[in-house]
């Protein structure tokens, strides 16, 4: 199999100037010659792998993304999440394109982010697919607030959005939501993160 070469391509401008005479009048040209060559030279690429080594070391925030079709409601855990604008209040989400909930956002144009609270890691390995025949709406109580998406009666908080742009950008899109309603559920609690492939807590202040 032929290996393909990734090289970067650079040009290489260099001017040749030459400056008039001072005894020429004040308005004489600068005279110049451009040459413009290519030049290539092979380059590194970061490979996937080495990619997502380095983003376990970023810890984030864990939430469950929810949208409703008709009668149809479905959620994916997803970590790609923030806030985006304050007036008008936005956020964005980050869906891989290959997921079942990516098709549902776009057809119904709506999305919650629900903050998931520490005891509620089952639930994020649940809308994570790591239980592929379960529901994963079973036993979890749920409202709605303005635009329809399901609220997790036990998330610490969230934000009920409505698609307001999209970006389409490697194998995910960037799903930009208005904010239509947000709320805090459970004020004293802190997040449930993700780190180094695994779940944490908030130990406690590091500073004042």
């Amino acid at each position: 199999m032929r290996k393909t070469k990734n090289v970067r391509r650079l040009f290489r401008i260099t001017f040749y100037v030459l400056h008039p005479s001072p005894h020429a009048r004040y308005d004489a040209g600068i005279f110049a010659r451009m040459d413009i060559s290519l030049i290539e030279e092979d380059i590194r690429m970061v490979t996937p792998d080495e990619f997502k080594h380095v983003m376990r070391h970023w810890a984030s925030t864990v939430t469950v993304v929810t949208t409703r079709t008709d009668e149809l409601i479905y959620g994916l855990t997803a970590t790609a999440f923030s806030s985006l604008s304050v007036q008008p209040p936005m956020v964005f989400v980050s869906i891989y394109r290959k997921t079942r909930s990516h098709p549902l956002i776009e057809q119904s144009g709506i999305f919650c982010v629900n903050f998931l609270a520490p005891e509620m890691s089952h639930v994020s390995d649940r809308f994570a697919g790591r239980f592929p025949d379960q529901d994963r709406f079973k036993d979890i109580n749920h409202h709605s607030e303005v635009t329809g998406a399901p609220v997790l009666d036990d998330a610490i908080a969230y934000v009920d959005c409505r698609v307001a742009e999209t970006l389409v950008t490697g194998d995910h899109t960037i799903f930009v939501g208005q904010v239509e309603a947000a709320g805090i559920q459970k004020p004293d609690q802190a997040p449930l993160l993700y780190f180094m492939g695994k779940y944490h807590g908030i130990g406690g202040l590091v500073s004042d």
